[in-house]
């Protein structure tokens, strides 16, 4: 008991003293209703701080899915976009701006000039990832999201998949590391940007090690 309450204390500790963790429950969430016109559109919020100078989005699935337009932010930081086989955009990071809403249209090449492209329901699937990075390059946070609309989330994912069981306006967060690292090792490609080892990591593993000798201590 001693050990879970000095795990807790340090947890709850950790979430205090980080501006960024403490902002996590609003950063890059959903807002508003995603619209529908041959596409879909979705808001998101990031305040502009130090901490989140750029903006990432990109697509995950499915295979033929694509970024049509973002609006509320500011240029395209030259050097990030990734495009797919077609010449679509896919992935970029963007300078971010204020006021602190932004929006991302998605399309899907399957339904291009088709009726069911207005339809809801054709995007069940649809798995996107948006994340921050603070003014030296260092991506800082990042959160994967899929739409299910009114659809089954496990018919839509598998039964193996995880993801949180609350819906915002039909996505659904399927990660939970909130780290970034999943972006080519946490940091923003492009001109000017130096990715190196995240800071967060190196402190974490930090405390790994001393729980660790803590608990070896306690266990003699």
């Amino acid at each position: 008991m001693k050990y879970v309450c000095a795990v807790g204390s340090l947890v709850l500790s950790l979430i205090v003293a980080s501006p960024a963790m403490a902002d996590m429950s609003n950063i890059l969430t959903p807002v508003g209703n995603p619209q529908f016109t041959q596409s879909i559109t979705q808001s998101g919020w990031a305040p502009l701080t130090s901490l989140s100078k750029y903006v990432g989005i990109r697509v995950v699935s499915p295979v033929d899915a694509f970024i049509d337009g973002v609006t509320g932010l500011a240029a395209t930081v030259s050097g990030t976009e990734q495009y797919n086989a077609n010449g679509r955009l896919v992935e970029a990071w963007w300078t971010n701006a204020s006021p602190p809403s932004f929006s991302v249209t998605y399309e899907l090449e399957s339904l291009l000039g088709q009726a069911a492209a207005e339809n809801p329901n054709s995007y069940a699937g649809l798995r996107v990832e948006t994340a921050l990075a603070d003014v030296n390059g260092q991506i800082i946070v990042s959160r994967a999201w899929v739409f299910a609309n009114d659809q089954s989330l496990a018919g839509v994912l598998g039964d193996d998949a995880g993801w949180l069981p609350i819906s915002f306006r039909g996505w659904y967060l399927t990660d939970l590391t909130l780290g970034g690292a999943n972006w080519h090792g946490g940091g923003l490609r492009g001109p000017g940007s130096n990715p190196v080892p995240a800071p967060g990591a190196a402190v974490l593993g930090l405390i790994g090690l001393g729980l660790l000798g803590w608990t070896k201590r306690e266990a003699a």
